[in-house]
């Protein structure tokens, strides 16, 4: 009896397993061939106040350049206040 509680155990952890990795293999395929058009990015000012902006990927990448580069130079600085 203990012995097929165990196997249906097995099974049911496997199914899990390989729906969950089968559930990654289509999530990257789909973002590698449809690949999104704009990201999220928040984030926290020196104050402490939170902040979010969309970044469109389809502009330029100066946009995204620019912004990323007022974030570290933000964080930076912010480590040294600390």
């Amino acid at each position: 009896m203990s012995a097929e509680i165990m196997e249906y155990m097995t099974l049911i952890t496997l199914t899990v397993i390989s729906l969950l990795v089968a559930r990654g293999v289509v999530f990257h395929a789909l973002a590698f061939f449809f690949p999104p058009k704009s990201i999220k990015l928040s984030y926290t000012d020196n104050s402490g106040k939170k902040h979010t902006k969309l970044v469109n990927l389809s502009d330029e990448d100066d946009e995204l350049i620019n912004f990323l580069t007022e974030l570290r130079a933000n964080g930076k600085a912010r480590r040294k206040d600390s």
